[in-house]
């Protein structure tokens, strides 16, 4: 293999990279004149395009305003409707039409410096008025589609009017009576307004589009080139048609050759005339008429239904392109060869030093090599010899580190031996270690289980084993997640990091067993992080069942003291039906006494007129008025018995049933308003929400609103007995909202005596209680039945005699399974 000097390839490299840059830059330069002679060229083209679209809108704007102030006219307007009127009704052939006829060419005349043609029909598309006399013969002609010239830009111009009831441009195309290709403007004439604000068409006002002033605005001023034109086109009929009609044309008029109209069949979104009815702006290469390449851009003129594309040919538009990019070729290519001919002589000066340093260096004479012209060349001599020294130095340094290196070996040999024992002696404890923990796990009276990082199980003892009802080796390696009714990858964190929590397990047999969770991390000396974790799981079934029973205790309490407070009420009734009995005895006595009146046996003589009024006063004393208290009084009776046997009805039923919340709670006011009268505690309930039928447990819910009202009335009881509130203004208001679809909440707020914020969290712990004769489960009850619907509560107080607030989130509907509701509701 022939080899070559290190300085040859890096000339070359230098040659090729040199060679590369001029590539590039000539490439950017290259493209870049290119680029920007095509962006100059779709500046000046998008200009025209604007420019000429302005126009054409502008030449609209003006004939369709034209049109419309024939219409606005009041003169003119009154001459046509009135032209209009007699041919409907008389026809064309009498002198009072003639007259108008005259009558409005003349007032057309008079309002444009030049008449072009104006038509007048009637709503059915019959010609009635032409402008211009040699359009009267045609007088009588039905334009509509059904008429004698069939459909046409006419009759679709009819249509669309009617239609639209507005001012509309039809397509371009030939027009029969007018015997050329032009659009029309089409607008309604409309009879004045009735009294109910309607008005119909009377007439249709048409006139040609001034398309020779439209090609002359296109065509002043292209400033295009040679190659430049400027067309504006519409569709025959419709997209699917592929026809065109074109209202100027292109330059070229030579027709397209057969493989140019076979292409415009096969691709026309390749050609500017069908680019330019897209109803789309852009621009680009494209072919024009006559399948010549040409940079057109096109925009849509959506008030005419027109697309104005402007072209110019690709060979115009090149031609000072390729004569600059020859330029920079050429230069390019001079340039390389000059930069080539200078590295070359550069790398001869440089090449002979570096071939006398690779002598002396093959000859062992670098330490006599002399001094050269090039600084580099005498670096690279001054190096070597300095590596020559201190080779020498490193090979006596060598020996010496090798003696004392292996001295260092063989006392590391001597350490690792002694390790290895102690190793051996570290394996025997932990095995002793391992085997008293065994025996710990396994004396204690409940659950234990060991968890590594994940979370997955190490260890357990036979008490867990058992309340699962699975072998050790089938919960070994599983995650503790797996056996807990709430799944969450952070539970074992939760686990450990709290005191205790209440979960429930699920067994073998998919028996869930509410158990208490505490535990600790296990973490080793030197190590933040934790290695795993201790959970001890408790049995809570027995625990459970004792405050089921508390609960229901207290559920039978609140009843019992509710029938005892109806009890007072009907109590009270009866008292006042016993009063009214005894009125009933005196009225009987009186009764008696005006019997011997009337029959002369007493002694007492009256007119009739005065046993006549006394009669009445005392048929208003003793039964008018009385009678009205007592039908007030059994009412009042019958509504407190009715609430009360709902209740009754319900009492120990805890299945989830759909009923009506505000008669719910109405029901619950009611058993409670009379202890409210007897405090003087006003009670307000409001709504907020369309909240109607609700899913939920009934009794409970009402007990618990019970309870929470009861509470609030022994605050404010008990801040009316130290005076700090004058009686008749505790009021209790409790309100219902509904939060979102799924949730609404109950909030009792009062003005009672208040707690301090320090004691929120104990109230509702069991026989937890502030009152003397309290049992503590009122709360804790409440906060069971919330929780098993899955829902929160807040208890919140500003401090000592602030009064509280009490809220309660409720699901607007609940799935709960009814064993679940018997064991966490009171």
């Amino acid at each position: 293999m022939k080899s070559r000097s290190l300085l040859h390839y890096q000339l070359r490299l230098n040659l090729i990279a040199l060679g590369l840059s001029m590539a590039l830059v000539g490439g950017v330069l290259y493209n870049f004149a290119e680029k920007l002679l095509e962006d100059s060229i779709k500046t000046s083209l998008q200009y025209h395009a604007n420019f000429r679209t302005e126009q054409i809108v502008a030449l609209y704007e003006k004939q369709r305003d034209e049109l419309e102030a024939v219409v606005e006219n009041s003169v003119l307007k009154g001459v046509a409707s009135r032209i209009v009127h007699i041919y409907i009704n008389i026809g064309s052939d009498n002198r009072s039409y003639r007259g108008y006829q005259q009558r409005l060419r003349s007032q057309y005349d008079s309002n444009r410096e030049d008449s072009e043609e104006l038509f007048i029909l009637s709503p059915n598309g019959t010609l009635i008025f032409s402008l211009k006399q040699s359009s009267d013969d045609d007088l009588g002609v039905d334009l509509t589609a059904d008429g004698v010239y069939g459909k046409t830009i006419f009759s679709d111009a009819i249509n669309r009017v009617l239609s639209q009831e507005d001012t509309v441009v039809s397509n371009y195309g030939w027009v029969d009576i007018l015997n050329r290709s032009t659009a029309l403007i089409v607008t309604p004439l409309f009879e004045e307004e009735s009294i109910l604000g309607e008005r119909d068409i009377v007439a249709l006002i048409v006139r040609p589009f001034d398309i020779k002033e439209l090609r002359t605005t296109i065509h002043n001023g292209s400033e295009l080139g040679s190659s430049g034109a400027v067309v504006v086109a519409q569709w025959q009929s419709d997209k699917d048609n592929l026809g065109f009609n074109f209202i100027t044309r292109f330059k070229d008029s030579t027709p397209p050759s057969q493989s140019c109209l076979e292409q415009r069949r096969d691709n026309p979104y390749t050609f500017t005339s069908t680019m330019s009815v897209t109803e789309e702006s852009g621009e680009g290469w494209l072919f024009d008429y006559n399948c010549t390449p040409v940079y057109a851009v096109w925009s849509w003129i959506s008030e005419l239904r027109w697309g104005i594309v402007v072209k110019q040919d690709r060979d115009e538009i090149m031609g000072p392109v390729k004569m600059l990019q020859h330029q920079i070729l050429t230069t390019l290519f001079i340039l390389f060869f000059i930069f080539m001919l200078m590295m070359r002589y550069l790398s001869n000066g440089l090449l002979q030093p570096i071939r006398s340093l690779i002598e002396a260096t093959s000859t062992g004479k670098v330490a006599d090599y002399p001094q050269s012209k090039v600084i580099e060349v005498n670096q690279l001599a001054a190096a070597q010899q300095r590596q020559l020294k201190q080779i020498h130095n490193h090979e006596i340094d060598l020996e010496s580190k090798i003696a004392d290196r292996t001295e260092k070996l063989r006392a590391q040999a001597k350490v690792q031996d002694e390790q290895m024992e102690n190793l051996t002696k570290l394996h025997h404890k932990i095995t002793h270690e391992r085997n008293f923990a065994d025996s710990v796990l396994s004396s204690m009276q409940e659950g234990v289980v060991v968890l590594d990082k994940n979370g997955d199980i190490v260890r357990c003892n036979s008490k867990l084993l058992g309340l699962l009802g699975y072998s050790d080796d089938q919960l070994n390696g599983r995650a503790l997640n797996e056996f807990f009714v709430e799944d969450s990858t952070d539970s074992n964190k939760y686990h450990y990091d709290t005191p205790s929590s209440e979960q429930e397990l699920i067994s073998s047999n998919d028996e869930r067993i509410p158990v208490k969770v505490s535990g600790a991390l296990l973490k080793s000396e030197h190590k933040e992080q934790q290695d795993g974790a201790v959970l001890v799981i408790h049995d809570l079934r027995h625990q459970k069942m004792l405050e089921r029973s508390a609960q229901e205790s207290a559920y039978h309490g609140g009843m019992a003291e509710i029938s005892s407070q109806i009890l007072h009420n009907f109590g009270n009734a009866l008292h006042g039906i016993k009063y009214y009995l005894d009125n009933l005895e005196t009225l009987d006595k009186f009764s008696e006494e005006m019997v011997k009146i009337l029959r002369g046996e007493s002694e007492k003589k009256f007119s009739r007129a005065e046993l006549a009024d006394a009669s009445e006063e005392a048929a208003k004393k003793y039964l008018k008025d009385e009678l009205t208290t007592i039908k007030l009084t059994a009412e009042h009776m019958a509504e407190i018995l009715s609430a009360q046997q709902g209740m009754v009805r319900n009492g120990g039923n805890y299945w989830i049933s759909e009923f009506n919340l505000a008669a719910a709670m109405e029901e619950a006011m009611t058993l409670i308003k009379d202890r409210a009268d007897r405090s003087q505690i006003k009670i307000k309930l409001s709504f907020s929400g369309d909240i109607a039928n609700v899913k939920l447990p009934r009794n409970p819910l009402q007990q618990m609103i019970i309870n929470m009202v009861k509470n609030s009335i022994d605050a404010i009881d008990e801040i009316y007995q130290l005076e700090e509130l004058e009686r008749g203004e505790g009021i209790v208001e409790i309100s219902i909202k509904q939060i979102d679809t799924n949730n609404f909440s109950i909030t009792c707020r009062d003005n009672g005596m208040g707690f301090e914020n320090s004691d929120s969290v104990k109230m509702f712990s069991s026989s937890y209680t502030t009152k003397e004769h309290g049992t503590g489960q009122g709360l804790h009850s409440i906060a069971n039945f919330i929780n098993s619907l899955n829902g929160s509560l807040n208890f919140v107080s500003e401090g000592r005699l602030q009064g509280s607030s009490f809220t309660a989130t409720v699901p607007l509907r609940a799935e709960i399974e009814p064993a679940t509701y018997q064991l966490t509701t009171n």
